[in-house]
């Protein structure tokens, strides 16, 4: 049975944030407090189905999404390797310890 999707808290998304930035190597675009007030306004203000590209550790095509399977991060199966499958797998572990999903269990 799928969870329905679960936005996040402010302090939810200031942490997301910040693990994009230390586990992905996310460099925040100009302004890096307007980047992050845009993220968490966008993150916190989602109904669902949430994608976020952003560039780093993940090539081109790092992505943060956000649906009915929780939040996770992936990257184009194209430029996978066994660095990026590492940094994707550490950062999702790291997003499972940050966003609280209640009772049910934490997707990935």
């Amino acid at each position: 049975m799928r969870k329905k999707f679960k936005p996040l808290t402010t302090l939810e998304a200031i942490q997301v944030y910040g693990a994009l930035v230390s586990y992905c190597d996310y460099k925040p675009r100009d302004n890096a407090l307007v980047d992050l007030v845009t993220f968490v306004r966008d993150v916190t203000e989602s109904g669902g189905n949430y994608e976020w590209r952003f560039k780093g550790a993940l090539g081109f095509g790092g992505k943060l999404h956000g649906n009915n399977d929780g939040w996770y991060v992936s990257c184009y199966p194209e430029d996978n390797n066994l660095m990026r499958d590492t940094i994707v797998k550490d950062t999702n572990a790291q997003l499972n310890n940050i966003i609280d999903y209640g009772d049910s269990k934490a997707p990935f």
